[in-house]
C-alpha cells in the first residue's frame, strides 16, 4: 500500500499507492509504463513535521500575520511551502466542485 508508517517492502514487490482520479501527476512521477513510483502514500505526507508547519504558517499568511508567526524570520523556503499548500488546496477544492458527493439517501 504504500504506507510511510510500516517497513520498506522488499526491492521486488513494486508498491502502488492509490491515486485519486483528479489528481495531476507530473511526468517525473509515472513509470515507463505510466504508472505512478510514488514510495508512500499521499496521506502519510500530511503528517510530516514540514506539512505540518506549513499548515500553520498557510492559516496565519491567509489572515495577514505570517510575520507573526514567524516572529519576521520568514524564509524562501517557509513561503515556498506555503504556495505549494495553498496551489494543493485549490486544487482540492476545484475537484470537489467538479465532483460533488452524491447526496444521501
Amino acid at each position: 500500500m504504500g504506507c510511510g508508517y510500516l517497513p520498506p517492502l522488499a526491492g521486488s514487490i513494486p508498491v502502488q499507492p492509490w491515486e485519486h482520479p483528479g489528481r495531476r501527476v507530473g511526468a517525473d512521477e509515472r513509470n515507463d509504463q505510466k504508472r505512478l513510483h510514488l514510495p508512500v502514500c499521499v496521506g502519510y505526507t500530511r503528517s510530516l513535521p514540514e506539512v505540518v508547519e506549513a499548515s500553520w504558517a498557510h492559516s496565519y499568511w491567509d489572515r495577514g500575520e505570517l510575520s507573526q508567526f514567524c516572529e519576521g524570520q520568514s524564509t524562501p523556503e517557509l513561503r515556498d511551502a506555503i504556495n505549494e499548500l495553498a496551489i494543493a488546496y485549490s486544487e482540492v477544492s476545484q475537484w470537489m466542485t467538479d465532483n460533488p458527493a452524491p447526496p444521501k439517501k
